[in-house]
């Protein structure tokens, strides 16, 4: 038996609107509670995006709301319905600022779509509608700020002139010439709906902004959005864009969360919005020149450190380095054997992980291999790395395994150089 789909009526706008009553018509006893099926209900179901409603039956929470074919399910605690078969009659109550919320957002959605694909060529292929932002994925590899800004200011546009919502369904041989009118075709499925095909409308009627084939809820003037907001954009899969975007309360917490943020940078930075984004580079740029300067300063120290070893003529050494940027290892174990081309060195340097570089120099024995050194050493402690005869290096995933790994290797050229 099928459901008489209420929630497909007019938009809920008051309490006493979301409350209505039904006769069971099914009870099944699932895993995840009990599923009830009414002659009647106000519950939108999980489906086009849009998640259900949710609310109660006589008081009992509705956890769920599924659609299967022509049926409708409502999920409900086990417990609480323990007692309940055909043909009881109930009460249900929708939750109103849920419902309201998903009917800003879906409308949102079919606004801000209307308005990328009509003035920028955008196209929506998906929808999305999560717990504090709604995205859509677009086909563009990347979508232009300007036009995120432009498109925002249309949205707000119709929003303030509270263009009408309508909704109208087309029956028969009317669904044909009612999809040649919408912004997207709709699928075969849709088309062949035995209830008819359901379009969503903004604007006048006369000149609509959008006509679109939808199932979900939706306000009855874009006046009751409030606001629209874009809140940025990302690469998704190849060819296309996500955007993400927040309609009416959601927009409000959303640009007040931000503001707060901002706050907070403009406290740390000591400085007003308006010129927070300016001390911010500033200081990155700073950053930025000490961070190399204390690169060049590393690879210095490292270069002298390695001409004094070098000195000493040792035909092998293990030596640790106390303070090591990425290219210090590296410009260490060159320096090293430039000065001493006889020689061979295993170096390295611990910080979270343990670093290690094994360099052999032009002159060096034939029996020493740096890429063979490297496996024997990080073999025991699960470590990674690769390179060549003359020169390997990789990393153990500790830092505790540096003494032990100075200990074997150590070990190790002590055999081979004897």
């Amino acid at each position: 038996m099928s459901t008489e789909r209420l929630f497909e009526g007019p938009p809920l706008t008051r309490v006493d609107d979301a409350r209505f009553e039904a006769t069971v018509t099914a009870v099944e006893r699932r895993a995840e509670g009990v599923a009830l099926e009414l002659d009647r209900s106000l519950f939108y179901p999980t489906g086009g995006g849009q998640p259900c409603d949710l609310g109660t039956l006589d008081g009992l929470a509705v956890r769920d709301v599924l659609e299967e074919g022509e049926r409708q399910l409502h999920l409900v605690a086990d417990e609480g319905a323990a007692g309940w078969e055909v043909g009881r009659p109930v009460v249900g109550a929708v939750d109103l600022p849920r419902r309201r919320d998903h009917m800003q957002q879906h409308s949102g959605q079919h606004l801000l779509s209307a308005v990328l694909v009509r003035e920028h060529g955008v196209a929506t292929v998906s929808f999305h509608l999560g717990r504090e932002l709604c995205t859509i994925d677009v086909v563009a590899d990347a979508v232009a700020p300007a036009v995120l800004k432009d498109a925002e200011a249309r949205c707000n546009a119709a929003i303030q002139a509270c263009l009408p919502v309508s909704v109208e369904l087309h029956q028969g041989a009317a669904v044909e010439d009612a999809a040649q009118t919408l912004r997207k075709r709709p699928d075969a499925k849709a088309l062949a709906s035995e209830r008819g095909l359901r379009v969503v409308q903004l604007g006048d009627p006369s000149a609509p902004l959008d006509r679109d084939a939808c199932c979900g809820t939706h306000v009855g003037n874009l006046g009751q959005l409030g606001s629209l907001v874009i809140l940025g954009s990302e690469r998704g899969r190849k060819g296309h864009t996500r955007i993400q975007f927040a309609v009416g309360e959601r927009a409000v917490a959303a640009i007040r969360a931000r503001l707060d943020a901002l706050d907070e940078v403009c406290l740390a930075l000591n400085t007003g919005p308006a010129d927070a984004g300016e001390r911010a580079r500033g200081l990155v740029a700073q950053v930025s020149e000490q961070a190399k300067a204390l690169k060049r300063l590393e690879q210095d120290a490292a270069r002298a450190e390695a001409t004094r070893l070098a000195a000493e003529g040792s035909p092998w050494r293990v030596h640790t380095l106390a303070v090591a940027g990425p290219k210090a290892l590296t410009t260490f174990a060159q320096t090293y054997v430039s000065a001493h081309p006889g020689g061979s060195l295993v170096l390295l340097h611990a910080a979270e992980r343990t670093s290690l570089v094994v360099r052999r120099g032009d002159a060096a024995p034939e029996a020493f291999d740096a890429a063979q050194l490297l496996r024997e050493l990080l073999e025991p402690h699960h470590g990674k790395g690769g390179g060549s005869r003359d020169f390997a290096q990789g990393t153990a995933p500790s830092a505790a395994a540096a003494a032990a790994l100075a200990a074997a290797a150590e070990a190790r050229l002590g055999e081979l150089f004897g």
